[in-house]
């Protein structure tokens, strides 16, 4: 009688584990919540959406990760979070005042001009924290509310210039920088070397490929040893981007990078803020003309007939990176 309950039993048994299988299928799958909406820096993230700026945002991510697809995921989705945390984006591009006096100095980070490449250009001066009041009320410890609000400041300045690239295919989708050290407060002012290096961070993980290159110039040689305080905390690929200039250097390696009309004269370049006299029109083009050794070159310029016979007229012929071949 034993023998004949245990095939019995295990019928049953088998009839109960198809039943709750059976039961788990039918029973409702929650959906996914998917926010059609979702975008970065203006740019919708699903590819349903069909703008041809999505995959330039994306692969940026990728990038940053090596093409590692779950690694870049992880990224986005944390910069998505870290986005809708951060208070102080409410302050946009489109945003005019900063309340609380959150503004950065004057002079501290501006855009100005384009590189080579169209990049826009973006000009950082680290020494207008020398001056002790602009210091304390960017890096004091106010009841630990003033080193957040720094980073207030480079976020806020980040977004409005992130805000000017062109994700596009073949547009400008990065910036180049170039921080000038020039009178900076020094590697001893212990607040402005954390505040520096949680901005590093900030922007090496919610600001993937924005800047195409760092130029890091007028470097005093304590700043050699001050640099590779950072190296450890910087990515491979961000390493690779960096460019450090000593202040004999500057025009020079600017020069690689930037056309000397778009550099400031303060840099060694021509150009000067609200100078219109060597202006020309916005759809204008500066001729380049390579000359060989040895060889000679006809330049030939319209010129519009001056009436006035007091009237002197200038030419200028800039001639760089000569050497004999």
């Amino acid at each position: 009688a034993e023998e004949k309950k245990e095939p019995e039993a295990e019928a049953a048994a088998e009839k109960e584990e198809t039943a709750a299988v059976e039961a788990e299928k039918a029973a409702p799958v929650a959906a996914a919540v998917v926010d059609k909406d979702v975008a970065l820096w203006g740019v919708p993230l699903l590819p349903s959406k069909g703008d041809e700026a999505t995959d330039v945002v994306l692969l940026k991510f990728l990038r940053a990760r090596d093409f590692k697809a779950g690694a870049a995921f992880d990224m986005l989705r944390r910069t998505l979070r870290w986005r809708r945390e951060w208070k102080s984006l409410a302050a946009t591009a489109a945003d005019g005042d900063d309340d609380e006096g959150d503004a950065l100095p004057e002079g501290a980070c501006v855009l100005d001009g384009a590189d080579r490449e169209g990049h826009p250009v973006c000009y950082n001066a680290l020494g207008v924290f020398a001056d002790e009041a602009v210091y304390r009320s960017a890096l004091g410890t106010d009841g630990g509310k003033k080193p957040a609000r720094f980073l207030r400041w480079r976020v806020r300045a980040m977004e409005r210039h992130v805000a000017e690239l062109d994700f596009r295919p073949g547009g400008a989708a990065s910036l180049l920088q170039v921080t000038d050290l020039r009178g900076s407060p020094g590697p001893a002012r212990k607040d402005l070397r954390v505040a520096m290096k949680q901005v590093l961070d900030l922007f090496q993980d919610n600001y993937p490929e924005l800047v195409a290159r760092n130029i890091l110039i007028n470097v005093p040689f304590s700043y050699y040893a001050f640099t590779t305080v950072f190296f450890p905390f910087l990515t491979q690929r961000t390493k690779s981007k960096l460019v450090v200039a000593r202040p004999s250097k500057v025009t020079e390696t600017l020069l690689k990078y930037i056309p000397i009309e778009a550099i400031p004269v303060k840099y060694g370049g021509l150009k000067r803020d609200g100078d219109t006299e060597f202006a020309c029109e916005h759809d204008a083009e500066i001729a380049e003309v390579v000359v060989k050794a040895n060889s000679t070159e006809t330049i030939e310029m319209e010129a519009t007939e001056v009436q006035q016979k007091d009237h002197n007229c200038y030419v200028i012929i800039l001639i760089q990176n000569c050497r004999a071949d």
